[in-house]
This record gives C-alpha cells, sequence and structure tokens, in this order.
C-alpha cells in the first residue's frame, strides 16, 4: 500500500457500499485491523435493505427487513457518509462524490453492486421489495380462478435467476392451498434448471419444481410481452400467458475512471484488487464475476 498520510496516522480506508460487499468490508477490516485503520463507509441509501427476503415478503405481510447503515457504521467504529461515489483518480488516492467533496484514502474498496434494467418489455420486471406491493397483487387475484398461467421469465445476458424460482415455487404452492386452477411456467435461456450451480445441485431443483408442478421449459430466450399478453421467444415462438413476471438483467455502475468491460462490469484478481489501479480494490456484484449473489460478494469481501 502507498500511503498518503503520515506514519503517526491512522491507514484510511473508504469503503463505497452500503449492500453485503460493503458491509462485510467493513465488519471484516475492523476485525482484522482493529484501531489501525481509519474506515469511512459510504452509500447511496442509509439503510441495507435484505433483498433476499422479497420473495417470501411477497406471500404475507411482513415488513422489508433493513439495517440502519450509521448504526452499524458507528457500532464497527466507523464514519458513514451518505453519498455516492461518480470518479476514482488512483494516482492521487482521491475520490469524487456526487456531493462534489473529495475523499483521500490510503486503500478504497468498491462494492457498488450492479445497475438492474429492464429486460422484458411489457413483463412484470421484479427487483426487490420495491417489487413486493405488485406480486402481493397478483397472488390476490389467484383465488379467482381469472389467472390461468403465470410465466416467470428469466431473460438472457447478465442476471441472477434465483428469486424467479423461489416466486415460482411460491406461487405454485399458493395455487395449492386455494385449491385454485392456474399453471406456473418457469422460461429460461438455462439448458437445466439453476445451472450454474452445478449438475447435482440443477438436478435437485428440475426435481423439485417437478414436485410442486412448475413448467420449466429451458433453452429459451424470452424478448417481450405482446399486445394479447403473451410472451414472445427470440425463435419467434410465443406462449400464450395471463401474467409474465421477469428478472432483471445486471449491468456495471460505469464509474469514471475504473476500467471496465464492455457491459460496465471491473475486473478484478483473485484478491480483489481493480486490474491496473493502486490500492482499489471492487467486491460483489459489479464485478466481471458472473455469480451475482450477496454471500459471494461477502466472502469476495473477506479475501
Amino acid at each position: 500500500m502507498t500511503p498518503t498520510t503520515s506514519l503517526a496516522e491512522r491507514a484510511h480506508v473508504v469503503i463505497v457500499g452500503g449492500g453485503f460487499g460493503g458491509v462485510e468490508s467493513l465488519l471484516a477490516l475492523r476485525a482484522l485491523a482493529g484501531e489501525h485503520v481509519r474506515v469511512t463507509l459510504v452509500s447511496a441509501s442509509p439503510s441495507l435493505a435484505y433483498k433476499p427476503a422479497a420473495t417470501t415478503e411477497s406471500f404475507d405481510e411482513t415488513p422489508p427487513l433493513a439495517y440502519d447503515l450509521q448504526a452499524i457504521a458507528t457500532d464497527a467504529g466507523a464514519s458513514f457518509r451518505l453519498d455516492r461515489v461518480e470518479a476514482v483518480a488512483a494516482d492521487a488516492h482521491k475520490a469524487r462524490l456526487a456531493s462534489f467533496a473529495h475523499l483521500d484514502y490510503d486503500a478504497l474498496v468498491l462494492a457498488v453492486g450492479a445497475r438492474a434494467v429492464v429486460s422484458i418489455p411489457g413483463a412484470l420486471t421484479f427487483r426487490d421489495q420495491q417489487q413486493v406491493q405488485h406480486i402481493r397483487r397478483l397472488v390476490s387475484e389467484l383465488p379467482s380462478g381469472t389467472i390461468r398461467r403465470i410465466i416467470f421469465a428469466v431473460p438472457s445476458g447478465c442476471t441472477w435467476p434465483l428469486p424467479l424460482y423461489e416466486l415460482a415455487l411460491l406461487t405454485a404452492a399458493r395455487l395449492g392451498e386455494l385449491d385454485a386452477t392456474g399453471e406456473v411456467m418457469l422460461v429460461s435461456p438455462e439448458i437445466t434448471p439453476l445451472s450454474v450451480f452445478g449438475a447435482q445441485a440443477s438436478g435437485l431443483v428440475a426435481h423439485l419444481l417437478a414436485e410442486r408442478g412448475v413448467r420449466f421449459i429451458g433453452e429459451s430466450d424470452p424478448q417481450r410481452v405482446d399486445r394479447s399478453g403473451a410472451l414472445v421467444l427470440g425463435s419467434g415462438e410465443t406462449i400464450e400467458a395471463d401474467r409474465v413476471v421477469a428478472a432483471t438483467e445486471l449491468r456495471g455502475p460505469r464509474i469514471t475512471g475504473l476500467p471496465a468491460d464492455r457491459w460496465g462490469f471491473v475486473t478484478t484478481d483473485a484478491l480483489g484488487s481493480v486490474v491496473g489501479l493502486p490500492d482499489v480494490y471492487a467486491v460483489g456484484d459489479m464485478t466481471s464475476f458472473p455469480i451475482k449473489q450477496g454471500g459471494l460478494a461477502a466472502q469476495q469481501a473477506d479475501v
């Protein structure tokens, strides 16, 4: 590390991002380095939203889980700043914020996540807690029997499909509880369900889907929902539907000064260092690592 502070001062580590990767970086650094470092946590949001719970929250009245980042930072002996990083000057060891302030750092850890974009025009796009009310409204229509088929569509490109699988299974279970008619389908470019987890896990998921009555249609490329409500595939075929719920596609954050691939994701080495930038690290969904999941972001932060 190339320090910008005197030997009498503690090294200043700036962590950007209030998700799992950023918070885990803060907690792990404090546990490992103790009082040898001074830490500032920067986040565009004042709270850590527990996004994995959004699927189950869609089927009950549980309030969204969220945790106060100021309190977390204070407990860890860190400073908290509600702001957003817009540019990094690695040679000068400075980060420019949206407020036009500049932060000097000895080490910079970036964990700002990925940008979620609409993937399938015409579908209900499920991101996180923001769409809970929409799914609850859909679920409230199930007892009437007017919804004959619900399709959960996984887009091509960079995405994280697990929440759609959870929603499909929960919807099928609710139909069973209501003894209501209706078909649940999961349409995906994947050859087998959740193949990213390997053959054994994929086989278990396929068995679970079949057991719960969720029909899986793989090797398909969902493109859009037409005026009739049908899902149009890349092949030109259509699948009739009453409702279509889609996952988002993901893009990198594109912060000025950071090298990125064509999709905006940042390339790091095995230790999380941003390639070509001294004392700059990146973890989680913003990196070019293909699997976008909070638990992996936390593991990357620990490394």
